[in-house]
């Protein structure tokens, strides 16, 4: 994810991009979703990828590993 942000200054603008990776462009992208209107949902491809609690409990378990 890619922002740039801009700074106004009397005589001046200056511009600052940066370039976000991973978890963190996860958070930014989700909260600039809601500046435009758009939820988590809004983004699931189809029904498949959606899970209940329940079920993504059971798979974080599956996948720890064992002692």
């Amino acid at each position: 994810l890619v922002t740039t942000t801009l700074f106004q200054k009397p005589s001046l603008v200056l511009a600052k991009v940066l370039v976000w990776e991973g978890f963190v462009a996860r958070i930014f992208q989700h909260e600039a979703d809601h500046l435009v209107g758009k939820v988590f949902l809004d983004r699931v491809q189809s029904e498949g990828d959606l899970l209940c609690e329940d079920e993504y409990q059971a798979m974080e378990i599956a996948t720890l590993p064992s002692i």
